[in-house]
């Protein structure tokens, strides 16, 4: 019994610690890739050197993707989106929030 939350603490802090490491941690990258002003993106898309950054806002015009464009992109792109939207949360933006809500609402 003591053994296990032990273990179960020590779980829970290289989770933590691991987490710190992955993640933005204050710098100005995400997940090896660095974060740049959105308007700084280059705009055309469909390009491999817009899967080397991620934007530091979410735009739906710019960096939205519909279910269509992830069934229909590679798993390079589906990763990219993945990684951009969970730094969109991480970083709790209002724009991508904002987004994620109303889709919520149009699929009841």
């Amino acid at each position: 019994m003591n053994l296990d939350r032990s273990i179960s603490n020590l779980s829970k802090r290289i989770e933590r610690f691991d987490s710190l490491n992955d993640d933005s941690n204050g710098s100005n990258h995400w997940r090896g890739k660095e974060i740049i002003p959105l308007d700084e993106r280059i705009q055309p898309r469909g390009t491999p050197y817009t899967l080397e950054y991620f934007p530091d806002d979410f735009d739906k015009l710019w960096t939205f993707k519909t279910e269509s464009d992830l069934k229909n992109g590679d798993d390079q792109t589906r990763k990219w989106y993945t990684d951009y939207l969970d730094l969109m949360e991480y970083n709790k933006n209002p724009n991508a929030g904002r987004a994620k809500c109303f889709h919520c609402y149009i699929q009841f």
